[in-house]
């Protein structure tokens, strides 16, 4: 799984490297993927490290490592997305059932 998704990677890098607008689009589905769903904390920071490079930059150019980073937190492993999706859950139960105890319900 994880060689036909690194293999993807090189597909996409090797088509579109040159290309601003799939570059912006790897960096708009990250900060979606990382503001929507239970990320690990240093993956957090080095995503924003990453965005804010970009964004912030006069001539809008990913390095191959960064779009590769930012590919696999866009497209996790079955196992990964699996993990997050539930951790994203729970949260969401905890804070739906805390603010039910603050309204009396």
């Amino acid at each position: 799984m994880n060689r036909d998704r690194l293999s993807k990677f090189k597909q996409w890098w090797k088509k579109n490297h040159h290309s601003i607008n799939a570059h912006v689009w790897l960096t708009k589905h990250s900060k979606r993927v990382i503001h929507n769903y239970n990320v690990a904390p240093e993956q957090y920071s080095q995503a924003i490290k990453i965005l804010k490079r970009f964004n912030l930059s006069e001539f809008k150019r990913l390095t191959r490592t960064d779009a590769e980073f930012l590919w696999r937190l866009t497209h996790p492993t079955l196992n990964a997305r699996r993990e997050r999706l539930l951790a994203t859950a729970i949260f969401l139960q905890e804070k739906v059932e805390s603010s039910g105890r603050k309204f009396g319900k």
